[in-house]
């Protein structure tokens, strides 16, 4: 088996399945210069976007660094529509703490704009969860991608936003056709061999060429939501497909579309989200819709291979 190495771990080559740079060195993203760009992003963007952001730093409502007995990660809580949001943060001064700060801001700009509503409403349904948070993302992106010199940098972004894609998207698809598979068949005497052996067809139609370990078969069995949330994936790629799409129109209907997206968050979970798209002239139960997502996924690429 071959081996490569990023200078701080080993990888085998036939596992690493996400996009990389050799030998790349991160400029540093310290707390107060991301925290100042993913604002002036914001700013750019909407004023309400940058608002609700700024509100929630200067009411101290974010936790920024590591420390001893610290929760790892990040998230964003939601209290109740009379209070702002809390966001936790583990910033370490990489570009992927820069994302995940607008990331968690997005979800608590999403709660600050649908403060209007009832508290049991407030909360967006699943499906919905990361419209705001993926939405800022891409903001983010653009801006880097627009206004950077380092082409190192242009690209960390374009691969960290591919596979994130790949990731939230067509694995979690994968995922769910497994499912699928596995609570049709099951009563018709299927046996583990048979999964294994679907699970291992999903994966070879995943990846084409690559040669996929034998090992990976048995994938299925620690994946947590295939068997104590049967069919949740369906939300991640439901969700991050179609924050794709809506950005496709926001890039192709500008300050326009704005207003209209900020209903939609401002809605929160207080209606079907068929309807609430309806309303702002948008089908999403039509084909073109999500195709337009992939476009968003087809540009990026393409964005990448000019930066060879």
């Amino acid at each position: 088996m071959r081996f490569i190495s990023n200078g701080d771990f080993i990888f085998p080559f036939e596992y690493l399945i996400y996009l990389y740079i050799k030998n790349h060195k991160s400029k540093k993203y310290y707390y107060e210069y991301s925290k100042k760009y993913v604002l002036q992003t914001f700013k750019e963007f909407d004023e309400r976007f940058y608002s609700a952001a700024k509100a929630i730093f200067d009411n101290k409502h974010a936790h920024s660094h590591p420390q001893k007995n610290k929760r790892s990660g990040a998230f964003c809580n939601l209290v109740t529509n009379k209070h702002l949001p809390y966001i936790l943060l583990n910033h370490t001064d990489d570009i992927r703490d820069l994302f995940t700060m607008a990331h968690e801001l997005g979800h608590g700009i999403h709660d600050v704009l649908s403060m209007n509503q009832p508290n049991l409403l407030q909360h967006a349904p699943l499906p919905l969860c990361e419209t705001a948070s993926i939405f800022s993302e891409m903001i983010l992106a653009d801006n880097i991608l627009k206004k950077s010199d380092d082409a190192e940098e242009k690209k960390y972004v374009l691969m960290n936003l591919l596979d994130n894609n790949y990731a939230s998207i067509t694995r979690q698809a994968y995922f769910v056709m497994f499912e699928i598979y596995a609570h049709e068949n099951m009563h018709k005497g299927i046996t583990i061999k048979d999964l294994d052996e679907m699970y291992m067809k999903l994966l070879t139609e995943q990846f084409g060429d690559m040669k996929i370990p034998e090992i990976f078969k048995n994938e299925w069995n620690y994946i947590p939501h295939i068997h104590e949330y049967p069919f949740y994936c369906y939300s991640y790629a439901f969700g991050n497909l179609m924050v794709l799409a809506l950005y496709e129109i926001y890039k192709i209907e500008g300050k326009n579309f704005i207003d209209k997206y900020v209903k939609i968050l401002s809605k929160g979970g207080s209606q079907n989200p068929e309807e609430m798209f309806l309303e702002i002239g948008i089908d999403i139960s039509s084909e073109k819709f999500w195709q337009k997502g992939f476009e968003i996924i087809k540009e990026e690429i393409n964005e990448l291979k000019k930066l060879k």
